[in-house]
């Protein structure tokens, strides 16, 4: 995405976000008034996606689904205890099992909407599967994990590595593309990882990294 089409392209991400399910909206705005970071990664996955969406050449309406599933992917974490999500340094054992339930706690909340659309739902459930298998939490391999799912899965660990957390500092845009591509944080789909590299500099632009 070059200069001059941020300007168009945000307004598509923020109208897509507002027009999102009464559900999800809800859902998001039981958040803390002052929880700017959930947002920020919630946006910054949305840019992504789009982003994807653009370069894959998906029409609008395949555009929208995708903008949607960044956006609204971790709905899960946002009902886990704060103190757990926001806490400096090592989790224990005990908290890392109440943070990987996450997926399956944002899905079932998720999945009594009949207007959302199941790829949105799909990368709720999905978005910590991994292509060779070691994700969760149903350790599915390959394409039987939706291309939704897995498109969200690149942005959400490509946001969580450069973005600063109570837990870490940011890592640099060149060190969270070696640490991607070498496979320090699991395996993707070959050809999302192609896109992702062919994006590559234009990332840290339009995340304002």
């Amino acid at each position: 995405i070059m200069d001059n089409d941020l300007i168009d392209f945000y307004k598509d991400i923020y109208e897509t976000i507002d027009n999102g399910t009464e559900l999800l909206n809800f859902l998001y705005n039981l958040l803390p008034n002052d929880d700017e970071l959930t947002y920020t990664q919630s946006l910054n996955a949305a840019l992504l996606a789009g982003t994807f969406a653009d370069w894959l050449s998906m029409n609008e309406d395949e555009k929208r689904v995708l903008i949607l599933c960044g956006f609204y992917y971790d709905i899960g974490k946002w009902m886990l205890p704060f103190d757990i999500l926001w806490k400096p340094g090592v989790l224990t054992e005990e908290e890392k099992k109440i943070v990987q339930t996450h997926p399956v706690v944002g899905y079932s909340l998720a999945r009594v909407d009949i207007n959302l659309n199941e790829h949105v739902k799909n990368a709720i459930i999905m978005h910590h599967e991994r292509f060779d298998g070691k994700g969760y939490p149903d350790g599915l391999t390959g394409d039987d994990i939706p291309i939704a799912a897995q498109l969200v899965s690149i942005a959400d660990v490509y946001d969580a590595l450069t973005s600063e957390r109570c837990y870490k500092e940011a890592y640099s845009h060149e060190k969270a593309m070696q640490m991607i591509n070498n496979g320090e944080c699991g395996c993707f789909n070959p050809i999302l990882l192609q896109c992702l590299n062919n994006l590559d500099k234009n990332i840290p632009e339009m995340l304002n990294n």
